[in-house]
């Protein structure tokens, strides 16, 4: 008898208004469905889901949501939830002071106190589909806002548990994600660092604050975008522009993703397009992020023009403030082996390069910061009878033309037409150098 009621709509209509006033009651705010269909009494569809913030905003809207939880989950104090799926989604978090718009529902979720004794549903979750999702974090209190849009998400978890703080995913594929940062000056107010004469937020979360564990053995991204856009009082760059960057056609694969406590961590091979220009055919890593510092070990990336192997890292004191002053605040660690660096990659970052047309074979390790970049032990050929080993110093960048060059020799030995087309405002400068020849320990300003 009862399975035949659960089946009537009068039946199901009176089940979800007992289902969204218990949200709604113990939530605070507004939670409504259109239309609901249960199925074997532990499948739940529902049309139309509308969730408020307490400012009476849109948090959620869902045309479609589907989860599979406990048997007669209505009747026990309680439920599981297994499943989830959404399609035609938009998600909105929003905060202009230090608290979230979905802080409600964190509290909700967490562990209750002994002292409740309120129906709860809690989550083992095992598997998750997502189609046409958007989610907008807008973040007015640090000056940040995101962006995440997707065509299907498809999630198979080994375990998923919030109250280990635990998120051990076995496979996850993304298909055309388009993911943005929007950057501009905030309201969180911001304090001096006195060594460094910069400034620094007041209220500086460090990452991975609360003590998340994210496992992934498997990630695919398919044709993602990723954008990342900054205030700035001048036109956009046609050439690389720290303060428009727009990677599209990222695809491939991350393997072995590890989240423990501040560390990031992961096998990467991906290829991927700016929109200056500039493409990787394929980059293969060895990926950590840590406090202050992305590292690449065991790097091979390819691009139409060259091919860099070995190690690179970018260091950095704040992540986000020192990433929006790339040029002068990153500092850039190099070590590379039998690798090759065409002026037409260059270029794409250093446009007064773009008719230059030269290979040039590197091996040695570089440091600094792009606008203070220096070399030891570095090795240059160029052309067939071009050939540089020594000390390199160059303070400038990325303006070529106003770059001030310092090297000190192990060795150095270039035909006239090789100079010229490396220094073709200073031929005479060429000329003498060919003519002289430079020994071990000669110096050279350029």
């Amino acid at each position: 008898m009862t399975a035949i009621l659960i089946n009537t709509t009068p039946v199901q209509n009176w089940l979800v208004k007992t289902v969204t006033h218990r949200l709604s009651k113990d939530l605070g705010t507004k939670v409504a469905v259109k239309h609901v269909n249960f199925a074997l009494f532990n499948k739940m569809n529902l049309e139309g889901v509308y969730i408020e913030d307490r400012g009476k905003d849109t948090l959620l809207y869902a045309g479609k949501v589907m989860v599979n939880i406990t048997d007669w989950f209505f009747f026990k104090d309680q439920a599981e939830l297994r499943y989830i799926g959404l399609e035609d989604a938009t998600i909105y978090l929003h905060r202009s002071d230090s608290v979230w718009n979905y802080q409600f529902l964190a509290d909700y979720f967490a562990s209750p106190s002994s002292s409740q004794s309120k129906k709860q549903i809690t989550f083992s979750l095992k598997e998750i589909a997502l189609k046409h999702i958007r989610l907008k974090q807008r973040d007015e209190w640090r000056g940040q806002d995101l962006e995440l849009a997707l065509r299907q998400l498809a999630l198979k978890a080994d375990e998923i548990n919030f109250t280990k703080k635990l998120l051990n995913i076995h496979t996850l594929v993304v298909d055309e994600p388009v993911f943005t940062i929007d950057d501009y000056a905030g309201r969180r107010p911001r304090i001096a660092v006195s060594s460094t004469g910069n400034t620094k937020d007041i209220e500086e979360t460090p990452f991975n604050a609360e003590g998340w564990k994210l496992l992934i053995n498997e990630l695919t991204l398919n044709n993602g975008v990723f954008r990342n856009n900054k205030e700035v009082k001048r036109k956009v760059y046609d050439y690389f522009d720290a303060s428009r960057i727009h990677f599209y056609a990222i695809n491939g694969s991350i393997q072995k993703v590890a989240l423990i406590k501040d560390t990031l961590s992961a096998y990467i091979s991906l290829s991927t397009k700016e929109r200056s220009g500039f493409t990787v055919k394929s980059l293969t890593s060895k990926f950590r992020m840590q406090p202050g510092a992305m590292i690449f070990d065991s790097l091979n990336i390819r691009t139409p023009y060259s091919h860099l192997t070995r190690f690179y890292a970018m260091r950095y004191d704040d992540f986000n403030d020192d990433m929006n002053d790339f040029i002068s605040r990153v500092k850039l660690e190099g070590r590379f082996t039998n690798s090759t660096l065409h002026s037409k990659d260059i270029a794409f970052f250093a446009p007064a390069l773009r008719n230059w047309n030269r290979q040039i074979r590197i091996d040695g390790d570089i440091k600094g910061t792009i606008d203070h970049l220096n070399a030891r032990d570095f090795t240059i050929e160029s052309g067939k009878d071009s050939y540089l080993n020594g000390d390199i110093q160059m303070t400038g960048l990325p303006d070529i033309d106003s770059t001030y060059i310092n090297f000190k020799t192990n060795d150095l030995h270039a035909s006239y037409t090789d100079m010229v087309k490396w220094f073709p405002d200073r031929r005479g400068l060429a000329a003498g150098l060919t003519a002289a020849g430079f020994g071990a320990g000669s110096a050279m300003t350029v």
